[in-house]
């Protein structure tokens, strides 16, 4: 059972929020690594070098008393195990580096409100998962800690996992804030589809490489599948960056890149050529049924209309093994169709990053937990698995499973969210999956084509109010757009001119003055 100050705690937030009507700013986006640039060698060596950097000077906790460390981070559904997991973690860390860890979790499209108030209030958070779009929001407000200096002292195993290269994307301006997690550090745009649904209509998956393609196995299926959707995904919000190929955001769409960066000329993204072909492909997909106004208005998720067997497809990012992780989650077998060939820039590496609150009053214990999580193995499968003979067991092959008897429904701890937590290449590999796919992974970052502007991010801190203005005014339009609901020829004028009115361009100014002043310290063009 949850302790009673937490209850508390949420009530307080609850009570706050009513009074202030303050939250963060949510969007939509992915992770990173590539070309000829070492993220700290392979999954295997990184595996092998692990235990040497654990913090041993503190194991034991130099016996004094330990202290309590409060960890947030989103889960759609509360295990019924977690504290359970939790206590055993806690008993581990205790012995390590003198802590104990108490779990705050809260649903995700919750989360950035209900931390803004903890924080805000007060209330004790001493390390936080935080999803790229409140990132900045967070560093604006003055609630993140800068952390290379405890990296340095405290932090040499996520400097071993990770390797620089991929940490200073979690820079603004100068100062080093997010602390990305080792997992998927790149993104292939693309497609989720029931694999069972595409092979009764005869739909030869090895045969879908583009859009084009993708259009024609959705013809079938509008064909012989009724109260099928052929696709559905294209209501997130930030759908654009999944079907416009070399797309840059830089952070939050409001000024971007295209092809990659080449140039390093900022546009509004919304007035682009790009775009506009991008809406017109989406409204003629619209047009002919292959997207449904029903789902685009319903606010299901994706999985919920795999399971319920009316949906083909899902526009998706991609990678290694997501098939199969999928497959799991929604009890059907999935199959993964790339259009986009794997790429990256620094808001994929910021996606998923952990932050230490400026607050807190443990910022070497969080720091040295935070080590833990990418350096030692029994943390890692702990906070990915659960606990070993009652949530997962290894296997003769060295892959793990759930113990006879217990299912993913009857699991106590089934997050299935190794990705969330420092370090996944060196945690347990699921039966099923591939041997190699930390390995798989770790090349699919290394080799994914890079934005040249990788490593950049900006200061919002100048541009705050026509931030909060445009992105009201993307929130009105985006998603119309990706989906085919409006006339983009009509639309997207009328998108443009808010926007403007908004004060976009002053966005993109600043953008590419800090992009300009980033490109000459770095030697980019």
């Amino acid at each position: 059972m949850k302790r009673t100050w937490k209850w508390a705690g949420r009530m307080l937030a609850l009570c706050l929020a009513a009074a202030l009507l303050c939250s963060i700013s949510a969007c939509g986006g992915k992770p990173q690594e590539s070309g000829a640039v070492d993220s700290g060698g392979s999954a295997s060596s990184k595996r092998e070098e692990a235990s040497a950097s654990q913090p041993e000077e503190t194991q034991g906790g130099g016996g004094e008393e330990p202290v309590e460390l409060v960890m947030s981070f989103w889960a759609s559904t509360e295990p019924a195990g977690l504290n359970q997991v939790f206590e055993a973690l806690s008993e581990y860390t205790k012995e390590k580096i003198g802590v104990t860890v108490k779990p705050f979790t809260v649903n995700m499209s919750n989360y950035p409100q209900q931390i803004n108030l903890m924080l805000s209030s007060g209330e004790q958070i001493d390390l936080m998962c935080c999803y790229y779009q409140w990132f900045q929001s967070l560093y604006s407000k003055g609630h993140l800690k800068e952390l290379e200096s405890l990296v340095e002292s405290e932090g040499q195993g996520i400097v071993d996992a990770i390797g620089w290269d991929f940490l200073n994307a979690g820079r603004i301006g100068t100062g080093l804030y997010g602390l990305t997690t080792n997992r998927d550090l790149a993104k292939e745009y693309g497609f989720l589809i029931d694999k069972e649904m595409a092979q009764r209509n005869n739909i030869d998956l090895d045969s879908l490489h583009s859009f084009s393609d993708m259009e024609a196995a959705f013809e079938v299926i509008k064909a012989n599948e009724p109260g099928v959707t052929p696709v559905i995904g294209t209501e997130a919000t930030y759908a654009a960056e999944y079907l416009i190929p070399g797309a840059d955001l830089l952070t939050d769409g409001l000024g971007a890149l295209l092809d990659y960066g080449e140039d390093l000329n900022v546009v509004n993204l919304y007035a682009s050529d790009a775009y506009m072909e991008m809406a017109k492909m989406t409204r003629s997909w619209f047009e002919k049924g292959y997207i449904s106004e029903d789902v685009v208005t319903s606010g299901e998720n994706a999985r919920s209309y795999f399971k319920a067997g009316t949906a083909f497809s899902a526009l998706s990012t991609l990678k290694p093994g997501y098939a199969f992780k999928e497959s799991k989650s929604i009890g059907k077998e999935m199959a993964q169709v790339g259009v986009m060939a794997p790429t990256t820039n620094t808001t994929v590496v910021q996606s998923i990053q952990w932050t230490v609150p400026e607050n807190t009053d443990y910022p070497e214990k969080a720091m040295q937990l935070l080590n833990l999580m990418y350096s030692d193995e029994t943390v890692m499968n702990l906070l990915a698995w659960g606990i070993e003979g009652e949530h997962y067991e290894v296997l003769e092959s060295g892959l793990i499973d759930y113990p006879e008897g217990v299912t993913g429904e009857t699991s106590g701890y089934n997050l299935n969210a190794g990705w969330m937590f420092g370090n996944q290449f060196i945690s347990h590999v699921w039966n099923g999956d591939s041997p190699t796919i930390w390995e798989e992974t770790d090349t699919f970052n290394r080799e994914a084509k890079k934005s040249n502007a990788f490593g950049f991010s900006y200061d919002s801190s100048n541009v705050k109010t026509e931030l909060a203005a445009c992105s009201n005014v993307v929130s009105e339009y985006a998603v119309s757009l990706t989906s085919g609901l409006v006339d983009p020829e009509t639309a997207i004028p009328e998108f443009v001119k808010k926007l403007e009115t908004a004060g976009i361009d002053k966005i993109i100014a600043e953008k590419q003055s800090q992009l300009d002043a980033w490109a000459a310290e770095n030697g980019k063009k």
